[in-house]
């Protein structure tokens, strides 16, 4: 367990400077105020999302590649962690009931999860 916490936080500062917005895949018109965007379902890889959207949201995170085990960590907007997760069979899940601007959904792998808000 030890190990795995000093691996996930290695892990972590590699990625930081990589963040990503859970926002839309297509172009962005650079007039258009994008800070507001909801958040998009989709499948995701291995990043950072961060949340910019001021309405809350609950997130089902789904594990979508087989043979591919994903580590989910949720940090509110102070960065402290309020989820760590480990999905290691296809199609299993964790719900997320509460997560807002801020928030910041890091996931660590090399496979692809869904991220699915309601």
């Amino acid at each position: 367990m030890k190990k795995t916490f000093i691996t996930m936080l290695l892990s972590l500062s590699m990625l930081y400077n990589t963040t990503l917005t859970t926002l839309a895949e297509e172009p962005v018109d650079v007039n258009q105020d994008t800070s507001t965007k909801s958040p998009i379902s989709s499948n995701y890889k291995e990043g950072f999302y961060k949340i910019n959207d001021p309405k809350s949201y609950s997130v089902l995170i789904k594990l979508v590649t087989l043979d591919e085990p994903m580590s989910i960590i949720v940090l509110n907007s102070e960065n402290a962690a309020q989820l760590y997760y480990k999905l290691d069979k296809v199609h299993q899940q964790v719900s997320l009931d509460y997560a807002t601007e801020g928030y910041t959904i890091v996931v660590i792998g090399s496979g692809e999860v869904a991220l699915i808000y309601h």
